[in-house]
């Protein structure tokens, strides 16, 4: 796992870089922005039994799930280097995301020491 996911998001890079190519990862990455985006403000009303704590990590769970083990093999079953190029760019906010929670909690978590 440790070795297969950081090698996975190398391959993306593996591909040539043309002008069409370069418009298309663009218009997926805002697309991936907006939707992570609407996803994020939408669905912890989706759980509104829940209370606030429970309903924002069930709405992060959902919004994000785990397209990362399920969704990037089969588009590159499916569409082959095309799909798992265009899901790495999806998949970059999500990264982006993660790694600004991680800070945050670094953060956080040296302040209260």
């Amino acid at each position: 796992m440790t070795i297969a996911l950081p090698l996975l998001a190398f391959t993306a890079f593996l591909t040539p870089l043309n002008h069409q190519t370069l418009v298309q990862s663009m218009d997926v990455l805002i697309w991936g922005l907006i939707i992570y985006v609407i996803l994020i403000v939408t669905m912890p009303f989706l759980y509104g039994r829940y209370d606030k704590d429970q309903r924002d990590v069930l709405g992060v769970l959902t919004a994000f799930g785990s397209t990362t083990f399920f969704g990037m093999p089969i588009a590159g079953a499916v569409y082959g280097a095309k799909g798992d190029n265009v899901c790495f760019r999806f998949q970059y906010w999500l990264t982006c995301l993660l790694v600004l929670l991680r800070l945050h909690q670094n953060v956080r978590g040296a302040a209260t020491r």
